[in-house]
Parts: C-alpha cells; structure tokens; sequence
C-alpha cells in the first residue's frame, strides 16, 4: 500500500504568503471603493420644489453641515426629481417623501451624497430618519 504525503517546502509557503497579501489588499480595496458616497448626519432646514429649476427638488441643510469637498454648495443638496441625473424619479420621489417627513417632524436624517453633482449641487440618493 502506498501512502501520498504532502511537504510543505518553502515555495509553497511563500505562495500561500503571497495569497493572503493580495486577498487582504484586495478586501482592502473594494471596502475603500465606495468612498464616492459618504453619508452625513443633519437636519432638513427647507424644500424646495421647482418643476424647471433645481433638478425638480432640493433640500437645505442646517448651518453647520459641511458637506463634501466635491460640492460647490454646502447648503443644498439636490434629490433629482426630475430622474436626468442618478435618480429615477420615482425613487427621488420616495427621498422627497421622507425629506418632508423629516423636515416637519424636526427628526434627523442620514443622507448618502454622492460626489456626482448636478448644476454645482451634490445628489442625495439615500434618506434615513434618525429619532
């Protein structure tokens, strides 16, 4: 009877060093790759709804908000309601919704602006109601 054995020489065990270095660098990568979208903790201080201008809708952020370095304005965020840009409009619709809700309950949201911008205005395409 013959029995297989399995040595682990120094080549296999600077292969096996080398596939985890690239698997770690990669799951590094990819968990750094969506940092296009940040998300922001604030407060909706108004709406607008404008069926030529604006992309449709925008919302004001309070004071302090900062926004990201990509938008020229850090007051304003468009949601897209018109869907020419990231959103569709029913989905802008759903945001617009819950931008409404938040602003007259005074509850804070949680916005994920993305670095696209339409007319110097960076999109929000995500909105959580924080209590």
């Amino acid at each position: 009877m013959q029995f297989y054995t399995f040595s682990t020489n120094s080549h296999t065990g600077l292969i096996m060093k080398k596939t985890i270095f690239y698997l770690i660098c990669t799951l590094f990568f990819i968990g750094n790759a969506s940092a296009s979208s940040v998300y922001h903790k604030t407060k909706i201080t108004a709406i607008i709804s404008d069926a030529q201008n604006y992309s449709g809708c925008m919302i004001r952020l309070e004071k302090d908000f900062s926004g990201i370095s990509t938008c020229t304005r850090k007051d304003f965020v468009t949601l897209d309601c018109d869907g020419k840009g990231v959103n569709t409009k029913d989905s802008a619709a759903m945001l617009l919704n819950a931008a409404q809700l938040a602003f007259i309950a005074g509850i804070d949201v949680r916005l994920r602006i993305n670095s696209d911008t339409i007319d110097g205005f960076c999109v929000a395409d995500y909105i959580r109601m924080d209590k």
